[in-house]
């Protein structure tokens, strides 16, 4: 294997939730919110009684509704704890990486709050704190993406970015 191939349990997790997870969570909030647009009380005549247990119709699909509302909701918090952890991962390899630098002295180390500097809007949409290792155009994943959509959205063109330095 490379020394530079990444991590084959990841890249198989990786693969399994891009065609398999994804697939699998998005037709479940799929059939989740279908049922709950259809939890609904019979429009018949009849039962009018009211009780104390959930006899009533009304009841019943309020009830239905509001379970189906939970599973709705738990499975969007498992969505954000996945993330969260894989936020996590990324942070602590960069962290080891950054601290394992071989003969970088840190005032040498350029962070990404470095490459932010000078560039178009950086004051709406950088962090001017991140001291992650850059990967694009000196600045992280996180802040590269905010300043595309930055120069998207404002019709800003980046085609500097990508000329050779003279």
């Amino acid at each position: 294997m490379s020394r530079n191939a990444p991590n084959a349990r990841l890249v198989s997790a990786a693969d399994k939730l891009a065609r398999y997870t994804a697939a699998q969570v998005t037709a479940a909030v799929e059939v989740l919110r279908d049922r709950i647009a259809h939890a609904h009380t019979d429009s018949g005549e009849g039962e009018r009684v009211h009780t104390s247990d959930l006899s009533n119709p009304t009841e019943r699909a309020g009830l239905a509704r509001y379970m189906l509302t939970l599973e709705l909701e738990n499975l969007r918090d498992s969505i954000t704890d996945a993330c969260a952890v894989l936020d996590q991962l990324a942070e602590t390899a960069v962290g080891i990486q950054r601290a394992c630098a071989p003969n970088v002295k840190p005032e040498e180390l350029k962070l990404c709050k470095h490459g932010q500097q000078g560039r178009e809007g950086a004051v709406e949409w950088g962090d001017p704190l991140c001291d992650r290792l850059p990967v694009k155009l000196g600045m992280c994943e996180r802040e590269y993406m905010r300043y595309r959509r930055h120069c998207e959205q404002h019709g800003i063109d980046r085609r500097k970015d990508y000329e050779p330095a003279a």
